[in-house]
């Protein structure tokens, strides 16, 4: 599966195979409405955005990955729920908690359109 590919590839440093492998399973995933596989996506765009020093773009991706989740009505799962602790640690060092809650809250609302803008833009 894309997802599981792209979390190796992270944690290998390879960051373009991992953005490439999560930008497949978003795709994929939108098609067949699989909540869980495009939660899982975004968070691992998200955590790249982290690594990138991407700060505001990742934390509305994680935003966008937990409004996502909140619908599905499941848990976050392991290992991903550490990586996102990991990363929003990070994101929230670097951007403050006033300023990290905004990008945050922005990305609990965009819509589906506004999600894959946001998931396909670089930088």
């Amino acid at each position: 599966m894309a997802i599981n590919l792209g979390w190796v590839r992270r944690q290998d440093g390879d960051h373009d195979g991992a953005r490439s492998g999560f930008e497949d399973a978003l795709r994929i995933s939108r098609r067949s409405g699989e909540r869980s596989d495009i939660v899982y996506a975004v968070l691992g765009l998200a955590c790249l955005a982290a690594d990138a020093g991407e700060w505001s773009r990742a934390c509305e991706l994680h935003g966008v990955a937990q409004a996502v989740l909140d619908r599905t009505g499941e848990p976050w799962q392991q290992p991903e729920e550490r990586y996102r602790r990991e990363s929003l640690a990070q994101v929230r060092a670097y951007l403050g908690e006033e300023q990290s809650e905004r990008d945050y809250a922005r990305g609990m609302t965009l819509s589906s359109e506004d999600l894959l803008d946001l998931a396909s833009r670089k930088g």
